[in-house]
């Protein structure tokens, strides 16, 4: 009996993830979820990983899965696509430091905001820089290894 429970919980992933999706939703899933997943502003990847599961009709389950998977790089590289954009662009608008950042918000409030604002729409320009070449790798990569390893699938697997 509990076997059997357990072949079905399995079997119920599997079909989840599988969900009749071809090779390219497959790839495409968690390659939007990482791309996605490591977008300098915290609180829209799982937003946006929703909205283009819907859209583009992806696995839910592949492009949340990849996203939060890459959550701990998001945090890691909030500062290094700031910084990115600030090089790229010529616009330095962050302190160096966390205390400089603490000063500038206690002497300065609504400026500092506008200020971490602008430091937000640069990170988000190096990540778009970034992001999409690195997404059609990580898409390109999926899409070339996936077959390898759908082949080795039991037949009636493949087939659901």
């Amino acid at each position: 009996m509990r076997g059997k429970v357990f072949r079905g919980i399995r079997e119920q992933l599997r079909n989840q993830v599988l969900q009749g999706r071809d090779i390219h939703g497959l790839a495409l899933a968690p390659s939007l979820g990482i791309v996605l997943g490591i977008i300098p502003l915290l609180g829209v990847s799982t937003a946006l990983c929703a909205l283009l599961a819907v859209l583009l009709r992806l696995n839910h389950l592949l492009i949340q899965a990849a996203n939060y998977l890459v959550y701990p790089l998001q945090l890691i590289l909030i500062f290094p696509f700031i910084r990115l954009g600030e090089h790229i662009t010529g616009i330095s608008v962050l302190p160096d430091s966390f205390d400089q950042m603490q000063a500038h918000f206690r002497l300065e409030g609504a400026a500092a905001l506008l200020d971490y604002l602008s430091a937000a729409l640069l990170g988000l320009f190096a990540w778009l820089l970034l992001g999409i070449p690195l997404g059609f790798l990580i898409y390109f990569s999926l899409r070339r290894s996936l077959p390898k390893i759908s082949s080795k699938q039991p037949r009636d697997a493949q087939r659901g």
